[in-house]
């Protein structure tokens, strides 16, 4: 069950050769009490995906998980890695930087992140798209900004 989304994509003037991503989605992981599943963020992977074909399997340079937005006492957290120890409410977000493609995107946007806990050959598979919003305002620094988001903003 997927709480809210939320995706930005900017070019910057300083660098208008790189288009920065960012991805937060949350969600609920239905743990088993008692059985700890550790995720290093070295073993998570994500991409995301739009319209156009020039928007497609951008990768993201990172991956990192916390704790919701309801506080759980089955989280566990350090700069490196994210723990569960039972059923919570968690945030996965994503951000990277990659060459700007051609065209802008035309619509939703899909996010795909791999979250491999220790000893497993298995991974965790996030896979959901967000509505796209449109064009944003730009602001100073800023040529070209995009965002997709579950709740209209």
């Amino acid at each position: 069950m997927f709480a809210g989304s939320r995706a930005d994509a900017v070019v910057r003037e300083k660098s208008a050769d790189l288009l920065e991503l960012s991805v937060m989605v949350s969600c609920y992981f239905d743990a088993v009490p008692g059985l700890w599943l550790v995720f290093p963020f070295y073993r998570c992977r994500g991409t995301v995906s739009a319209d156009p074909a020039s928007w497609s399997e951008l990768e993201l340079a990172s991956i990192t998980m916390k704790a919701g937005f309801v506080s759980s006492p089955h989280v566990g957290q350090t700069g490196d890695d994210f723990s569960l120890t039972g059923p919570a409410s968690v945030v996965v977000s994503g951000f990277g930087k990659v060459p700007v493609p051609p065209d802008g995107p035309a619509g939703e946007l899909r996010f795909v992140a791999e979250l491999w806990p220790t000893r497993s050959d298995v991974p965790v598979r996030l896979d959901t798209t967000i509505p796209f919003q449109g064009e944003m305002e730009r602001s100073e620094g800023v040529s070209r900004y995009w965002r997709w988001s579950s709740r209209h903003e």
